[in-house]
């Protein structure tokens, strides 16, 4: 069964048909459905492309043999790994599934299809990079496609509102050559399940912003503060409170955001202890400023931050033979950094870098964090600072920035001006957990959705 108003691709007299959706909307099953019926009812290859390969096998490959089983047509295909396709055995028809995106923007330059194209569609388009890429598949597939054929573009969109794709298909709701359908969840409320529909109400009760953009496909400036979400008077409280929370809800973890100096850049390490219950706390983080306290070598930080880690691990009560995991920026300082840190520090502690770096999607990740109240900032009225040995009292670079940090104009980073070492550092740890997004939802959402109250605390 084709669902309204899916149903509209099949009577669709434009060429180009642009799907726009958030998430749990139905568009990648109506895709695939529409994909099968040009399959069968209609003489014609298909090219069915993403931004890379290696996603297609286990995505809208996987989708469109999922509909053919729906169907009692399993039996009528056969699929192919080099190069991957799918064969219809009544009609002759194949699907080619190829990527579109990586360094090689000319990688479809030598298609060739068995038959003419009935049908070019890509699925999760805003993965891909650039239009460029785009555009250079287009001049390539459209060469080879009937003069009925139809075009499909799928996508969820980008948060960013300046993303190509998100401009190409506002672009592109004045083309009278284009079918454009934006829908959202609500267009298919009536068949999803109780779960993903409480799951949905969670997120729009929390995380608003988190909410329109991945529920109703809403899209951002992002022009504005990167950590909008944290609240000092929420998620900033006393060391007092935050160490009856680790008591009361008990320890599981210990993560280390580390984000070290290169030259100018300050080294900034931020410790996030893991509760039982899936909240995290920062608490006291090692800071250096090398223009206010001078550039010192890796080999004299070092010591320093064995001092640091050793007094944290003491004063919130962690066994010093508990497994601690250091979460690293993947410059070539850091591998200085870690290094050293891994010659001179005991077995149980681990080191690795966060590869997978993509601003925007991290930036994310910690607004979600504060938004559905499962990270704290432990408040210390200042911090330690290990290299003048002192305590700064009333400073606190982590909040600081936090409030300070902004999107550059393009909205794809941070404004160079802004220092963002402390949230950086804070970044890595909170990714490496939180990245799973079903960790922001463990064990129940309602028992920690709320901000930290002393009376509960005192209970």
């Amino acid at each position: 069964m084709v669902l309204q108003p899916y149903d509209r691709l099949y009577f669709a007299e434009e060429t180009y048909l642009f799907l726009k959706s958030g998430r749990s909307a139905g568009k990648s099953k109506a895709g695939a459905q529409f994909i099968v019926s040009k399959f069968f009812e209609e003489d014609g290859d298909i090219f069915a492309g993403r931004a890379y390969g290696s996603d297609v096998q286990q995505s809208i490959m996987q989708e469109i043999l999922t509909v053919t089983e729906e169907l009692g047509l399993i039996n009528s295909v056969e699929t192919r790994t080099r190069p991957l396709k799918i064969i219809n055995k009544r009609n002759g028809n194949r699907i080619h599934f190829m990527g579109i995106g990586g360094s090689d923007i000319h990688r479809t330059k030598g298609f060739v299809p068995n038959k003419k194209l009935s049908l070019i569609a890509f699925d999760e388009l805003q993965q891909v990079e650039t239009q460029s890429h785009l555009e250079e598949a287009k001049a390539t597939l459209l060469r080879h496609l009937k003069e009925d054929g139809k075009v499909l573009y799928m996508f969820n969109p980008d948060r960013r509102a300046s993303h190509w794709l998100n401009e190409h298909y506002r672009l592109k709701k004045h083309d009278d050559n284009y079918l454009c359908l934006s829908t959202t969840y609500k267009d298919i409320a009536g068949i999803l399940n109780i779960h993903t529909l409480r799951e949905i109400e969670v997120e729009r009760e929390t995380n608003p912003s988190e909410y329109r953009y991945r529920y109703l496909g809403e899209t951002e400036g992002l022009f504005g503060a990167v950590y909008a979400s944290f609240n000092r008077d929420l998620h900033l409280v006393s060391k007092d409170i935050a160490k009856l929370l680790v008591k009361k809800i008990g320890y599981a973890y210990l993560i280390v955001g580390a984000d070290p100096a290169s030259t100018r850049d300050c080294t900034a390490l931020v410790p996030l202890i893991l509760l039982r219950n899936g909240q995290m706390i920062a608490v006291d983080y090692f800071y250096h400023n090398p223009q206010k306290n001078g550039v010192i070598t890796n080999d004299r930080i070092t010591p320093l931050i064995e001092q640091w880690i050793n007094y944290v691990m003491d004063d919130w009560g962690i066994r010093r033979n508990h497994r601690v995991d250091f979460i690293f920026d993947t410059g070539a300082h850091s591998r200085d950094l870690m290094d050293t840190l891994n010659y001179r520090l005991p077995t149980n502690f681990s080191f690795q870098t966060y590869n997978y770096k993509k601003i925007v999607e991290m930036a994310d990740v910690v607004k979600s964090t504060f938004s559905r109240n499962v990270l704290f900032i432990s408040d210390s009225g200042g911090y330690y600072n290990y290299v003048t040995q002192r305590f700064v009292r009333g400073d606190n670079p982590l909040v600081q920035q936090l409030e300070q940090v902004v999107w550059n104009e393009r909205g794809d980073g941070f404004d160079n001006n802004v220092p963002n070492d402390m949230t950086d550092a804070l970044t890595y740890g909170t990714v490496a957990y939180f990245k799973n997004k079903d960790n922001m939802y463990y064990p129940e959402p309602k028992q920690f959705y709320k901000p930290l109250d002393k009376d509960d605390l005192d209970a």
